[in-house]
């Protein structure tokens, strides 16, 4: 089946994640809500979260939480974060200040049996997707959008895939329109059509908008060969050859899967190629990309499922090529439980179940804090992003 819009970001977690029971995917957005809105731009942090070495208190450290542990190390995050997260809780989401402890929920959303939900940033706004989970009803997601300061969110429409624009004035959606037959639109936010509708197969998912064009996951004919593409602007489809091209920053794609495949960085607006030696350690598998809104350093995560899960982050300059280890790496952390994610102003925030965690590249250390969260109620944990 194809891949679901509340399964997070990446084709590798999605596929990583078969033969396991359903999860709920959560999104956290980390901002300061009374900043005024930004200009049309491309999609980002709408005000710099600050995450300096002011925040690394002393070195005793709190004990490990249920889901994930410190890493060796670390030292706690003593200070106040300015964080905001909104967690894509099922069936709707909540807003908590991470500094307070305190909930807002938010309402507008569907509430009826179990659901799927996740956030999505859009401009200084963002979507949020809530889908039913059930074998015999349609699997369409309602999408609304929730307004930057706002705890009401307003229904926008269904689709089966959602992706947010790259200038974050609209949603990029694939539709049926019949039993075996759907198309990729480009909404805005204010419903109107931005983009002529494009035939594409009901198992196609959306990845990410580039600047070059819309990277998709698609099965082959015959439904042998999962693959991804770059649908261009003008119309025509550029086939990546990996399965799950990963966006990095820019036009930039990372393709891999583990020491014994390539791993190469693939400009997609010029064709150029680039190898990577692999940095991480024997018996780990490339996780997730998540790239510097600066538009140069990404994490990458590097994940081991057996005997114990692990996880490792490596900091890649897309310019030079290099990798820089980062501190207290790896660590004890569920893969699929954990997620990654940037501050404008270019701190890393890592979410793992109640664990948060903040680092700044050039930072002798990882400053670790728990959160209060009302779950996690199933084993994933909370996902997030910062926008």
């Amino acid at each position: 089946p194809s891949p679901r819009p509340w399964e997070g970001r990446s084709p590798r977690r999605r596929l990583a994640g078969v033969g396991v029971p359903a999860v709920i995917v959560v999104a956290v957005l980390a901002v300061s809500w009374m900043v005024p809105r930004p200009g049309p731009t491309r999609p980002g942090p709408a005000a710099a979260t600050s995450l300096s070495a002011s925040t690394l208190g002393p070195s005793t450290m709190p004990g490990p939480s249920r889901h994930g542990a410190l890493p060796q190390g670390g030292v706690p995050l003593v200070r106040p974060t300015g964080l905001r997260l909104l967690i894509a809780d099922a069936p709707a989401p909540f807003v908590l200040e991470v500094d307070r402890g305190t909930i807002r929920p938010i309402t507008g959303l569907p509430t009826d049996g179990e659901r799927g939900v996740s956030v999505l940033p859009v401009g200084s706004d963002a979507l949020v997707v809530s889908v039913r989970l059930c074998n015999r009803c349609r699997s369409d997601a309602n999408v609304s959008l929730l307004r930057r300061g706002s705890t009401t969110a307003t229904r926008l429409g269904t689709a089966l895939q959602v992706v947010p624009s790259r200038d974050g004035q609209g949603w990029w959606l694939l539709s049926s329109q019949a039993a075996s037959r759907c198309v990729i639109r480009e909404v805005g936010l204010d419903g109107r059509p931005r983009r002529a509708a494009r035939r594409m197969s009901c198992r196609t998912g959306l990845v990410a908008e580039l600047p070059a064009g819309l990277v998709v996951s698609a099965m082959g004919a015959g439904g042998r060969d999962w693959h991804s593409a770059l649908l261009r602007p003008g119309g025509g489809i550029v086939r990546l050859g990996d399965p799950q091209a990963q966006p990095v920053v820019g036009n930039l794609v990372l393709r891999g899967a583990d020491r014994h495949t390539p791993l190469v960085l693939h400009d997609l607006a010029s064709g150029a190629r680039s190898r990577l030696r692999w940095p991480s350690r024997p018996g780990y598998g490339l996780g997730e990309v998540t790239g510097d809104p600066k538009g140069r350093l990404a994490i990458v995560e590097f994940a081991k499922y057996s005997p114990e899960h692990r996880l490792d982050l490596w900091l890649l300059d897309t310019t030079t090529r290099r990798w820089q280890h980062l501190p207290d790496m790896p660590a004890p952390m569920v893969p699929k439980a954990t997620d990654v994610q940037w501050t404008a102003d270019g701190g890393v925030v890592l979410l793992s179940s109640n664990l948060l965690a903040v680092w700044r590249p050039g930072e002798p250390r990882i400053a670790t804090r728990h959160v209060r969260l009302p779950g996690p109620r199933l084993p994933n944990g909370f996902r997030f992003a910062i926008w």
